[in-house]
């Protein structure tokens, strides 16, 4: 019995020392105390360059250096960006600040980004782009190697488009066919010259299969995935405009995206156009059950007389306002069709700093009427949208925006620039918004969003209503910019 107690107290000691052992030690939590870069860290980086700050920085105490997270920032990330381990991209000529922060403390170092100066480049000597699409416009062989190009001048003969901007490339948007001499100068690199035309896509075969449907009184159906296109010359497909047209709205109307909506009992010819072509579909619109009238009998159809031509379909009188058209969303305003100074729906049109009423080519704050001065509230003397068009035409507030965007479906369009066909949840009518992009002290950027002015302002910040490819949504800064202008009045 003895033995057995002493066998008990020595495996119970055994098991203490191994719990003991394996607990795990407290681990101390170390501040960091103070950052900072050191002496060896640059002031400078030229155009086009990378470097990276991150060995240049000096996190006390050291034990900690290794194990602390650092997040870095920009100050103005059109001039420098940086990456999540410190390396700086220098994009374009001016100062910036760099900050490194981890927990509380942060370390900023000020660099300046030096203008390089090109002394080769390479264009084409011809380019083509289809009307409607937007191509980039190579430059090659660019000495010294990795410098940006935003500082390209153009300039056009025979009234030709130059090209845009956007981020580290230029582009050309073809609006019209057009042939036109294109040249480019920078720094002290030789001009050089380009032939570009524009060509107008055409359409091969546009034909719907099947070529008739039929939906219900009160329903809608979707008519796009019926419409077959044959383009011409390699040309893609889903980039070619299609245009819709309905001969009887009373009974079925069509928006821009090809969805159909049914009105009334009867039928309805639905026109597409596209590339010079043309096709038909005939919809049916059936009555709801239990609506038809038991006492009215059906009128037979009638055979057709082969000798009686085809009567022509029946024209769509578009809705004016002091000569502009305009579309009846169901909302509280009316929305214009096209941007002030354009030609079409897809077109940009012109732009405008916020309150100046005329269009320009240099959007600083130095070339600003107001300059420092401020608005705030925008007098009708001083919106684009009356100045230019006259009538009831205004520009739309901040809250009139917001009603287009929380009471319609957006979807992108990748044609041209890209754009969105915004639709009606109301009354399923629909308008498009062109990806405008901004000009600002640097000329047209940011092509591949759209920059739309409202009227509402605090001072020094227009607020207007920008579109991405995945969002839009309501945003505000410098009042100089220009930005494009689409209409609005009362109903």
């Amino acid at each position: 019995m003895k033995k057995l107690i002493s066998y008990m107290a020595m495996a119970l000691a055994c098991l203490s020392m191994i719990l003991t052992a394996c607990q795990k030690p407290d681990v101390e939590y170390v501040n960091v105390e103070e950052m900072y870069f050191n002496e060896g860290a640059p002031s400078s980086v030229d155009e086009g360059q990378e470097v990276n700050l991150s060995s240049y920085l000096m996190i006390l105490p050291v034990t900690v250096a290794d194990t602390v997270s650092v997040t870095w920032n920009s100050s103005n990330e059109e001039i420098a960006t940086v990456n999540a381990n410190g390396t700086v991209q220098a994009l374009r000529e001016g100062n910036v600040t760099i900050t490194a922060n981890a927990q509380d403390k942060f370390a900023s170092l000020t660099l300046r980004i030096d203008k390089v100066k090109i002394t080769e480049f390479t264009i084409p000597s011809k380019f083509e782009v289809y009307v409607g699409s937007k191509a980039k416009f190579p430059i090659t062989d660019v000495s010294p190697k990795g410098t940006p190009l935003y500082r390209f001048k153009w300039e056009a003969d025979n009234d030709g488009k130059k090209p845009t901007y956007s981020e580290g490339n230029w582009y050309l948007k073809a609006d019209e066919e057009r042939e036109y001499t294109l040249t480019a100068s920078v720094d002290d690199a030789e001009d050089a010259k380009c032939q570009v035309k524009f060509v107008k896509p055409s359409v091969n075969k546009l034909v719907f299969n099947p070529a008739s449907a039929t939906v219900e009184e009160g329903g809608s159906l979707s008519l796009k995935s019926n419409l077959q296109i044959t383009p011409a010359d390699g040309f893609k497909a889903d980039t070619v405009k299609v245009t819709w047209s309905s001969n009887k709205e009373a009974v079925a109307t069509i928006d821009q995206n090809g969805k159909v909506q049914a009105i009334a009992a009867g039928k309805a010819t639905i026109t597409a156009k596209a590339g010079g072509k043309t096709a038909t579909c005939s919809v049916t619109v059936t009555a709801k059950p239990g609506s038809e009238d038991p006492e009215k009998p059906e009128d037979p159809e009638k055979p057709e007389d082969p000798e009686k031509p085809e009567e022509p379909e029946e024209p769509i009188t578009p809705s004016i306002e002091n000569g502009h058209e305009y579309v009846d969303l169901g909302l509280s305003i009316m929305w214009a069709t096209c941007n002030v100074g354009a030609k079409s729906p897809e077109d940009c049109g012109d732009y405008f700093a916020w309150g100046e009423t005329a269009t320009k080519k240099e959007f600083t704050r130095d070339t600003y009427t107001f300059n420092y001065q401020g608005l705030g509230k925008l007098p009708i003397s001083n919106d684009a949208a009356r100045a230019n068009w006259g009538g009831k035409w205004r520009m739309p507030t901040m809250d009139e925006c917001k009603e287009l965007i929380n009471n319609c479906t957006w979807k992108y369009e990748a044609a041209g620039w890209g754009g969105y066909t915004i639709t009606s949840n109301i009354n399923g009518k629909s308008i498009f918004l062109p990806f405008t992009g901004r000009y600002d002290q640097y000329g047209l950027d940011y092509t591949d969003e759209g920059f739309y002015w409202t009227s509402t302002s605090s001072y020094y910040a227009g607020h207007y209503m920008k579109c991405e490819k995945s969002r839009c949504y309501i945003s505000g800064d410098n009042d100089f910019y220009g930005r494009a202008v689409r209409p609005v009045f009362t109903k």
